[in-house]
């Protein structure tokens, strides 16, 4: 059959055919052409997100004038580039972006998977477990400490400076006497009272305390801190109360609660390495068992 009769038949066939079998996609109204480079056009709908409602003529202007020049300086090199460079030295730029566009396409695919997959809950248990087998990677590089603060001002509109006084005596005896969490609840509806206060619970570096409070910086340490150490500092029209509930020398072990957010970001990590392992291999015995992958 002649080449000429061998389209003529397919074409026959063609219009016998119903027309579910042959979809034409209808083409896209991409609007006018604002800009070309050769044979490579920039169409309206190219720029349209970078007009907003907020967006002032002038503004919109502007956005348009610097998107077309930069995609005409892109297209020109673009197109030089591919007339002036060889053809292997193409086919190998055309490799590296293959494979960095297939990489962008597997990375996101096991990130959906990870998420879907991988619990982000990390037990107690495995986490004193991690953190007993491996404290020797968790040695002090600086001394920490867990302090008792407190932070009130030392002048009150209400009050008078002998009453003020008084006040602030029975605040240094609760000090002593209370938790932070029941010196907020005892004081918690006086006005004439800005409390704020560094969390008990919580270890706090000496780099990490002078970051959080300056004044802390000469007054604590110019001393020999250890537990107990009690000091009152004023700086401007407030007070501070602090005390030392406990200290961990430099080089010692810091204590799980220091560490622990670490430790589950390590186990996670830790977990989702073994999940995508498990996935390449379970993908690829998938792909032999369905016949999808075969070697020659």
């Amino acid at each position: 059959m002649s080449v000429f009769k061998y389209i003529f038949s397919f074409i026959l066939i063609a219009n016998t055919v119903s027309c579910k079998y042959f979809k034409f996609k209808k083409p896209i109204d991409k609007g006018r052409i604002v800009a070309s480079v050769g044979d490579v056009n920039l169409y309206m709908s190219d720029i349209k997100h970078l007009y907003t409602p907020k967006t002032t003529s002038s503004d919109s202007l502007i956005k348009t004038n610097m998107f077309i020049e930069n995609w005409a300086k892109k297209q020109i090199l673009t197109q030089k580039a591919k007339l002036n460079l060889s053809e292997e030295k193409q086919d190998e730029l055309n490799r590296i972006v293959d494979n960095y566009k297939d990489n962008l396409f597997i990375k996101s695919y096991k990130e959906a998977l990870v998420l879907q997959n991988i619990d982000t809950l990390v037990s107690e248990k495995s986490l004193i477990d991690f953190y007993k087998a491996n404290k020797y990677i968790f040695k002090l590089k600086e001394n920490i400490v867990r302090v008792k603060h407190y932070k009130f001002k030392t002048k009150s509109k209400s009050r008078s400076k002998r009453k003020r006084l008084k006040e602030i005596a029975k605040i240094r005896s609760d000090f002593y006497k209370y938790s932070i969490k029941e010196l907020d609840s005892i004081y918690q509806d006086d006005l004439d009272f800005t409390k704020m206060q560094l969390s008990d619970s919580i270890w706090y570096s000496e780099t990490e305390l002078k970051q959080l409070r300056p004044i802390f910086t000469k007054a604590l340490y110019k001393n020999n801190l250890k537990k107990g150490f009690y000091k009152e500092l004023k700086e401007a029209d407030d007070l501070h109360f602090i005390k030392v509930l406990e200290l961990i020398k430099r080089g010692k072990v810091a204590p799980i609660e220091r560490v622990a957010p670490i430790i589950k970001q390590m186990l996670l990590h830790k977990n989702k390495l073994e999940f995508i392992n498990q996935l390449d291999n379970k993908l690829i015995k998938e792909a032999i068992k369905s016949n999808t992958y075969k070697r020659y």
